[in-house]
């Protein structure tokens, strides 16, 4: 096992289309494996739903904000991550491949840890990312983060 990381990202909920919370871009000979993530909102309390997806981009993260990954095991002394977090993103890199597609009540938090084996793998390819989008009857912030392995 890799070292491990982890990324949080957030973003403001809009009525389409939707803009990624929190974007992993993948590095040329490094494949992440994504084996943790959740998300909610912190908008004020309301019966409104989120769809929330999960996908991969054949092509990267360009614009949006950058995040700092954090090492899960900092006293082993981890070297920097590889990959690139990106949050709050403003020019959307089209999503291919959906591996989570739900709504989820805005009032509910919601949390995907993978089985084993069964980790969301990025290719070893620098033109590429999985991202977490919500889209919802907009206002207020989505709040998500995702653990990954190098």
């Amino acid at each position: 096992m890799g070292d491990r990381y982890a990324a949080v990202g957030l973003v403001t909920v809009a009525t389409g289309p939707a803009d990624t919370m929190l974007a992993l871009n993948a590095v040329a000979l490094t494949r992440g494996r994504v084996f943790d993530l959740g998300f909610g909102s912190n908008a004020t309390p309301a019966d409104n739903v989120i769809a929330w997806r999960v996908a991969r981009s054949s092509s990267a993260v360009a614009v949006g904000a950058a995040v700092t990954e954090t090492p899960l095991a900092s006293s082993d002394g981890a070297p920097a991550s590889q990959l690139i977090g990106i949050s709050n993103v403003t020019t959307e890199p089209g999503y291919e491949e959906i591996f989570i597609d739900i709504g989820v009540n805005q009032r509910a938090s919601w949390r995907w840890v993978a089985a084993p084996e069964g980790e969301l793998i990025t290719p070893g390819d620098a033109a590429a990312a999985i991202g977490i989008e919500p889209d919802g009857a907009g206002g207020g912030q989505a709040r998500g983060y995702m653990h990954w392995s190098e």
